[in-house]
């Protein structure tokens, strides 16, 4: 499986603390409450590599944000008291909330340092957001609130005159800080905007000490909101709505292949500084859709979503190319595929294979497919995890396929969740019913 998320969550604490349009809240995304139609698919709504333009831009993160979350961090934004936000908030029906950021690095920008004392590598940062309303009033009343009320409170928002009017109405801001712990300034220019029931944002952040371009963001916000025009009209991959979330546990998530196009990504390696670059892969999937977590004594919980052109894409592929994908990553070995497991889903495969640096972690992989999407699940642990709560995960991740939409996270089993000891199963057995 593609591991980027993974990978990337080494930094994500850091850098998240000094990116004030970025937060890392509970990633379980409520229902739309929009009409009886499905949830609208958010993170593919956000903005591609390719609309930025800067191929020196690399994928950091992508998060869904919880009302409880967002309140906390414009009450601490504008030193309001988070309950006072919160009611704001709930009266005008906001709902949820996804943001994504590219980075470009400190070190690869004409041969700058990271700034002294600031241990990440960003440079500059541009965030993507879009936040839903339960209505059309709603935003209103919340995009006032937010974007004119608060801001108002706080003379370090300055407000720039828009060059081009753009959504049903728009606030064009500039924003000077500092990093308290390091003194390094921060200058960010962000850009919102309302069309019907959805808030979007474009941020870009500059930790070098650069003023961000106005006009730039401005071009960005264009095409952020061409793109909200072109999903609401077409339509979107809806992955982010399939996918099987574990209940009370919050990780970053996002589309790392979208209109068959790979995204790159980055991440520190801690003991060298290194930054290493991820080239995104590409894969017969059109759209590919991850996310990784840590959750009881499970190392590492990843599930995928990928997308493609058909059905039989997708039946081909599960037959054909599963322990290719696992072969493909760096330090699996002993992967055998486990027989006799009853079909999850229209059709589906298991395996079983350890890591060659710590044969103590071993791991489960199970492939499911459900109409033209395969969905992975992939657990690895050193806790002996039964392979049964493998299969109960995706039993709920074929489910929430079947169903095109998850609206409640799944519990993991009680003994499993809190950490206690349990057998590991063995490769060749098959699970009771």
């Amino acid at each position: 499986m593609l591991r980027w998320v993974a990978v990337a969550v080494l930094h994500l604490g850091l850098v998240a603390s000094l990116a004030s349009p970025v937060l890392a809240q509970d990633a379980t995304p409520g229902a739309s409450p929009v009409s009886g139609d499905l949830p609208l698919d958010l993170p593919a709504l956000t903005l591609l590599p390719h609309d930025l333009d800067k191929p020196d831009f690399f994928l950091e993160e992508g998060w869904f944000n919880t009302t409880e979350g967002m309140a906390n961090y414009y009450a601490t934004r504008h030193g309001l008291p988070t309950f006072e936000v919160l009611g704001h908030l709930r009266a005008a029906g906001y709902s949820r909330r996804y943001s994504l950021s590219f980075v470009r690095l400190a070190t690869t920008t004409g041969g700058a340092a990271t700034p002294e004392g600031v241990s990440n590598p960003v440079g500059q940062r541009i965030v993507t957001a879009i936040t839903e309303y339960a209505s059309v009033e709603g935003a209103t009343a919340g995009f006032d609130y937010l974007e004119r009320q608060l801001e108002a409170r706080d003379d370090a928002f300055q407000d720039i005159p828009l060059t081009t009017p753009v959504g049903e109405e728009a606030e064009l801001t500039r924003w000077r800080g500092v990093h308290g712990p390091t003194g390094t300034p921060l200058n960010a220019v962000y850009l919102t905007f309302r069309t019907g029931n959805l808030v979007a944002e474009v941020s870009i952040t500059d930790w070098m000490n650069q003023e961000p371009d106005a006009a730039e963001v401005e071009a960005l916000a264009a095409k952020l909101r061409d793109r909200i025009e072109e999903v609401r009209t077409t339509g979107a991959p809806g992955l982010s709505n399939r996918l099987v979330r574990v209940e009370g546990k919050r990780a970053p998530e996002g589309y790392l292949v979208r209109e068959g196009v790979p995204i790159t990504s980055f991440a520190v390696d801690r003991p060298s500084g290194t930054i290493v670059l991820i080239e995104g892969a590409t894969y017969w999937a059109t759209d590919v859709y991850q996310s990784v977590l840590n959750v009881g004594t499970v190392d590492e919980l990843d599930l995928a979503l990928y997308r493609s052109a058909t059905a039989e894409a997708a039946s081909t592929w599960l037959a054909e190319h599963p322990v290719t994908l696992l072969e493909g990553e760096e330090g699996f070995v002993d992967i055998e595929e486990i027989p006799d497991v009853a079909v999850i889903g229209e059709e589906s495969r298991v395996f079983s294979y350890s890591l060659r640096e710590d044969r103590r972690i071993v791991g489960y992989a199970v492939y499911t497919r459900v109409g033209d999407v395969v969905a992975g699940i992939d657990v690895a642990s050193s806790q002996n995890t039964p392979l049964g709560v493998v299969l109960e995960l995706a039993e709920a991740q074929a489910g929430c396929l079947a169903l095109a939409s998850c609206h409640e996270p799944v519990a993991l089993p009680e003994a499993h969740a809190a950490g206690e000891p349990a057998l590991q199963a063995s490769p060749s057995a098959t699970p009771a019913a």
